[in-house]
């Protein structure tokens, strides 16, 4: 009970912070309130989030708004998915992409029910790679279709592990990256790659073991001659 009543003044404390006004949730999956699609996308998308919804069980809702007055998209994004009880009845298992004001800032939330595959690293990345990098060019219906076949990946790997040993086992073993469509997965690991200076090839000692061999190799085919104070010490 008192856990309860705690979730319950930490939401209503939360909700209470942002300046940005509550929206009323929407009556279908799709509300384009920034205008971001043309008639024709805003109907394909329409019907692809249904579709997503008739196949997975679960809910995944778009959000755009033209005005954001909060400090983070993201977690105005999480408060409307808990105001809005978004997922199957009684349980938590809903998804929302919300994109806001004038930079069309983009946050992916999932319901607590999918925390073991749609983790905030997981979520960043369809972010920064299916919408951030499409919405730079205006493509804001094929940034929005990518984000929502990956999250139909994530959305398919948690049905195959309901129960709860397999969740449990999934918890304690493999990373959930794992579950992110392979173009996604390759490029984190690039970037991971990138960001380690240890990877820097110039730094390795095999490096300066294959420069030698090759100089070595080079005299002997163009006859080089090395000074002779290269390897010659001086008579007493």
């Amino acid at each position: 009970m008192k856990q309860i009543v705690f979730t319950l003044v930490l939401f209503v404390f939360t909700i209470t912070s942002f300046s940005q006004d509550i929206l009323r949730k929407p009556e279908g999956l799709l509300t384009d309130n920034a205008r971001l699609l043309s008639a024709n996308e805003y109907q394909l998308l329409k019907k692809r989030l249904q579709k997503f919804a008739d196949t997975t069980a679960i809910q995944l809702s778009i959000v755009t708004i033209p005005q954001f007055e909060g400090e983070s998209v993201e977690a105005y994004a999480k408060v409307l998915l808990d105001a809005w009880g978004l997922g199957e009845s009684g349980k938590h298992n809903g998804m929302l992409i919300l994109v806001a004001g004038k930079k069309q800032e983009a946050a992916i939330v999932a319901g607590s029910d999918l925390s073991f595959f749609a983790s905030q690293e997981s979520m960043e990345a369809i972010v920064k790679f299916s919408i951030d990098t499409a919405f730079r060019v205006g493509k804001y219906y094929k940034g929005f279709n990518a984000a929502v076949g990956s999250l139909f990946h994530i959305a398919e790997a948690y049905n195959k592990v309901k129960s709860a040993d397999s969740a449990m086992a999934m918890r304690s073993s493999d990373s959930m990256v794992k579950y992110l469509p392979p173009e996604v997965r390759r490029q984190m690991i690039r970037e991971e790659y990138e960001k380690d200076p240890n990877n820097d090839w110039t730094n390795s000692p095999y490096f300066f073991g294959a420069l030698i061999l090759i100089v070595l190799f080079c005299a002997r085919v163009f006859n080089w001659r090395f000074p002779a104070s290269w390897y010659e010490q001086e008579e007493d």
